[in-house]
């Protein structure tokens, strides 16, 4: 408060905040004619540009959401300050691309028709090879999702995203996915991270509407009975290719007593539809190391 005073009313201190010239000049920002008719062959459905970053090289999403006003479908990019909880969800699957043969079904599956990489945001030595792997991806069937070249300009490749899968919209996909008989050993009270899968012909897409879901964690010893009971909220996996699975989203404790556990999860709202489940052996925690006492 003093010093907003002293600025306003002391003159010395005045005159050097505000006795300098501001001068502004115009800078055209409108992009190449060239680009400006690649972003015009994008047909309906969303657009997804890579990389999923917020700013390289002075270009990020101020330059997709730019872009936007050219080709006038739906977007990853958003303006927001506040980051949006399902961008992970959109990174996770972004990052597949180049790794899962279902990455393109299930960006497809979102709603995602094109895929605009821009190679003026990517540092040389990473756009390259990542432009690479995705051109691979058009060689793929359709049966699996595959990438289509539109076109390309001003380091910006435009790529069509097709798939013939079917989409289910419903908690029974996750169900027919729990089928999963490897048994993990954790410590007694360690953290447990739960996945769910897609066990249909469909791929999976989260139902309506996108909101956290009330799920029961149900822990039963190896003689089927229940010894605990945790609620939790968790937003299920946002969309899975075919026979996928998420990465964790859930994460629970162990009991503290050791022994062979099935753990279940279903919804509050239909607890007899288990959505995923684990087989787990707890064993005893690691004996502490005890220190060493150096005598004086």
């Amino acid at each position: 408060m003093a010093a907003v005073l002293l600025e306003t009313f002391f003159t010395p201190i005045s005159m050097t905040t505000f006795s300098g010239l501001t001068a502004s000049a115009a800078t055209r920002v409108r992009p190449s004619e060239k680009l400006i008719r690649g972003y015009e062959k994008i047909g309906l459905g969303a657009v997804l540009d890579l990389p999923i970053l917020e700013v390289q090289f002075g270009i990020g999403q101020t330059h997709y959401l730019m872009m936007g006003a050219y080709h006038l479908q739906p977007m990853a990019a958003c303006y927001n300050s506040f980051p949006s909880p399902l961008l992970p969800e959109v990174r996770f699957l972004a990052d597949r691309l180049v790794k899962s043969p279902g990455a393109v079904e299930s960006l497809y599956a979102l709603g995602f028709r094109t895929l605009v990489f821009h190679d003026e945001a990517y540092f040389p030595i990473l756009g390259k090879p990542a432009l690479k792997r995705l051109r691979q991806l058009t060689r793929d069937s359709p049966a699996n999702g595959r990438l289509v070249v539109i076109g390309e300009t001003d380091e910006h490749h435009f790529f069509a995203l097709e798939s013939d899968a079917p989409v289910d919209e419903s908690l029974a996909a996750l169900a027919k996915g729990v089928a999963r008989a490897d048994v993990e050993e954790v410590g007694s009270g360690d953290p447990v991270k739960i996945t769910f899968a897609s066990g249909t012909d469909a791929a999976y897409r989260h139902p309506p509407p996108l909101a956290p879901t009330a799920v029961e964690v149900r822990w039963f010893d190896s003689g089927g009975d229940l010894v605990q009971t945790v609620n939790r909220q968790v937003m299920l996996p946002l969309v899975l290719a075919r026979g996928q699975e998420s990465r964790p989203v859930l994460e629970v404790e162990a009991p503290l007593q050791t022994g062979d556990y099935s753990v279940t999860v279903a919804p509050v709202d239909s607890p007899d539809l288990i959505i995923a489940r684990r087989l787990l052996r707890v064993r005893a925690p690691a004996p502490q190391a005890s220190a060493t006492v150096i005598p004086p």
